[in-house]
């Protein structure tokens, strides 16, 4: 992307449920996901599902990755960072838009579309977080969402900068490895309510 793209204007229609963040980049509800041709308009044809469970209709004209996870505090975002953030890349780099949304576009699509920042732009929770309210002010990713992007912030930080198949998979490989120390895995039992003792 150029820096005159990112400098331009995002289009934003008012009274839309969706809102582009960064040039390609668009973030809403369900409802957003419903309209083929006012997402042909705006180029947009992948689509990232974040959603609980239920298949919303997509036209298969679209090209669909779905994430299954509730809006909880026990849901595990990590787990889908890396391959949310590789396709939100692949329609990138396709010259297409790429819609990410969740039910209502508050929680769990604003996180994946943070994790992206991040990742993508070398930027901490805070300030990914500030890019997307500068386009859609109504986003509050629950407090559990926010300390695994925390972690994934740190997971993160320390790889290289190479090239974006070097970058993913590194991504890959450092998520896991947070997940699988026991530091972190006391914080996912002290995030579980219903864990033991």
């Amino acid at each position: 992307m150029s820096t005159e793209d990112e400098e331009r204007l995002p289009r934003v229609r008012f009274g839309s449920p969706r809102q582009e963040i960064i040039p390609g980049l668009w973030l809403g509800d369900r409802l957003s996901a419903h309209n083929y041709e006012s997402l042909k308009e705006d180029n947009i044809f992948y689509v990232l599902s974040v959603v609980d469970g239920y298949d919303l209709a997509i036209d298969p004209r679209l090209i669909r990755h779905s994430i299954n996870i509730d809006d909880s505090e026990s849901s595990d975002l990590l787990i889908h960072l890396p391959p949310a953030i590789v396709f939100i890349q692949k329609a990138l780099d396709s010259g297409q838009g790429i819609l990410v949304h969740c039910k209502a576009g508050i929680s769990r699509s604003p996180s994946v579309v943070a994790a992206y920042l991040m990742f993508t732009r070398n930027v901490d929770v805070s300030t990914a977080l500030s890019t997307i309210r500068g386009r859609r002010g109504f986003i509050y990713p629950n407090d559990s969402f926010m300390k695994q992007l925390e972690l994934f912030h740190t997971a993160t930080c320390s790889l290289l900068n190479g090239d974006k198949d070097t970058r993913a998979s590194s991504l890959e490989r450092a998520v896991e490895d947070v997940r699988s120390r026991a530091t972190f895995r006391a914080i996912l039992d002290f995030w579980d309510p219903t864990a033991q003792a």
